[in-house]
């Protein structure tokens, strides 16, 4: 299960992703739209651990009851 609780992600004062929640369950698939800027790709890069090192991230991003907010690239492996 993937959950994102309150998640936001910003580089200074520009926000990419602003407060969002959901709730993944194993075999679900999930389609993301939105306008030029919405997130969408702050929101994927977020769900691989890919976020870049100079993004703020806030909130809580948990894989399989593992809060994964900010941990190490070791651990996505």
């Amino acid at each position: 299960m993937i959950e994102l609780q309150d998640f936001s992600a910003a580089f200074g004062p520009a926000v990419a992703l602003r407060s969002a929640s959901l709730r993944i369950e194993r075999g679900q698939r999930l389609g993301v739209v939105g306008e030029s800027g919405s997130g969408k790709t702050m929101l994927a890069l977020c769900l691989m651990g890919m976020a870049p090192e100079s993004a703020r991230l806030t909130g809580h991003l948990r894989i399989d009851g593992r809060d994964m907010t900010h941990a190490p690239e070791s651990l996505w492996s």
